[in-house]
């Protein structure tokens, strides 16, 4: 699990603040190479590491970056995959929020060895909703919000969204607030 974290991790540094800013980051972590590999497994406090080392040298809080990580990985300067699975949640924002909970056994099929966030959704009435997250990292929760927000944002809908104890607070605002980003269930064929 750890070599797609720190991936994705190196991806959205070298994407967002350019190769030579990585190369500092993984030079500051003490990393003995600079690509981290999708599919190998690495220490898990490596990734504690890096987001130090990021943190240190970019002059942002940890919790900032892993929450910009997230809104990277939905974005459409990422290849856009994980947005397509995310998509298949449902047509409104809220339909995605039930799909969550969900999410964690459909990505296993794909990769099995995947430990993504154990979430579960407390509807709360009155567009009010808790999601609950088991970390399976640090600052995973940051992440999940960023990821939130930029969902959000795809699906048009404006959604005040909080860290909370054990958890994410969501208050569903308006669903239809702005156009959604056009989205097919087909991938097109050039």
């Amino acid at each position: 699990m750890y070599g797609l974290l720190n991936h994705a991790l190196e991806g959205f540094l070298r994407d967002t603040y350019g190769v030579g800013r990585w190369r500092i980051i993984a030079q500051t972590a003490g990393l003995a190479f600079d690509r981290f590999e999708p599919l190998l497994p690495y220490p898990a406090d490596l990734t504690d590491l890096v987001v130090a080392a990021a943190s240190e040298r970019l002059g942002r809080s940890s919790e900032t970056l892993l929450e910009d990580m997230g809104t990277w990985l939905v974005s459409p300067r990422s290849d856009g995959r994980l947005r397509r699975l995310l998509r298949f949640g449902g047509a409104h924002f809220d339909d995605f929020l039930h799909s969550l909970e969900e999410l964690p056994d459909r990505a296993r099929l794909a990769l099995p060895d995947l430990n993504l966030p154990e979430i579960r959704l407390e509807e709360q009435g009155g567009g009010m909703f808790r999601l609950r997250v088991r970390e399976p990292f640090a600052g995973a929760h940051h992440v999940l919000m960023g990821l939130l927000r930029a969902m959000a944002d795809d699906y048009g809908a404006l959604v005040l969204i909080e860290a909370s104890s054990g958890g994410i607070t969501l208050q569903l605002l308006d669903i239809g607030h702005a156009e959604a980003r056009h989205f097919d269930l087909s991938v097109g064929v050039a």
